[in-house]
């Protein structure tokens, strides 16, 4: 008796032995999927409000024709992390087969890092003292102002793709906004599975090379060490 119902006791066995493990899988997946959708909503609005704040900065220099040291800690920091996490996310486009590398030059990261280090060298990479910040840094010539003219005009059209390709974004008699909540709504929770994120790295990619391709230049740097 027990040998007839042998056979059938073990598979019964081994299937429920396999579906445990193909749930423990599953729930793995998606406990790493979480984790990274959430890791990937704050370092996108991180780039999103990077450029939004950015663009806003620029603005203000160009209206005050100087700027302040608390403006130039400000913008350092905004353009190192337009230009790191743009990187993260197309290695992380190109791993899940999202992204062909061979047709993207990632030139929002390359510009974004030479805006950097034209903007550290203006601060010659000196932290200032909270009562300092106010302070003028520079005050602009006609060749200083023109460059700027052209950093803005760049981030407004990043601003553009961040306002195509996410949510809260919108840009109003030259000041742009950024509506967090409305933002991290539409990411949602499973963000990594979605297209967004990687439309969005496309476009800035896109916007990059028509700036470039409008000024005849192969990288900003030619626009910033004129």
């Amino acid at each position: 008796m027990i040998k007839k119902h042998y056979k059938p006791i073990l598979y019964v066995t081994l299937i429920v032995i396999f579906l445990f493990i193909l749930n423990d899988q599953y729930q793995d997946k998606k406990m790493y999927e979480e984790h990274i959708s959430q890791k990937l909503n704050n370092d996108i609005h991180k780039v999103v409000r990077g450029i939004v704040s950015t663009y806003n900065i620029f603005d203000e220099i160009l209206d005050s024709g100087e700027i302040t040291k608390r403006q130039a800690n400000l913008l350092l920091h905004f353009n190192i992390d337009i230009g790191t996490i743009t990187k993260e996310y197309v290695m992380l486009a190109v791993d899940l087969n999202r992204l062909n590398i061979s047709n993207f030059n990632n030139e929002a990261h390359n510009n974004s890092l030479e805006i950097f280090s034209f903007l550290f060298a203006l601060t010659n990479g000196e932290e200032y003292k909270l009562e300092e910040l106010d302070d003028t840094l520079i005050v602009l010539d006609s060749e200083l102002n023109e460059t700027i003219g052209y950093l803005r005009e760049l981030h407004f059209d990043w601003i553009k793709a961040a306002e195509k390709n996410t949510s809260g974004v919108t840009i109003n008699e030259n000041l742009a906004r950024l509506d967090g909540n409305e933002f991290f709504s539409f990411c949602g929770e499973d963000s990594v599975s979605k297209k967004f994120w990687v439309n969005l790295i496309v476009d800035l990619d896109e916007q990059t090379t028509k700036f470039l391709n409008k000024y005849e230049i192969d990288n900003i740097e030619e626009i910033l060490y004129n």
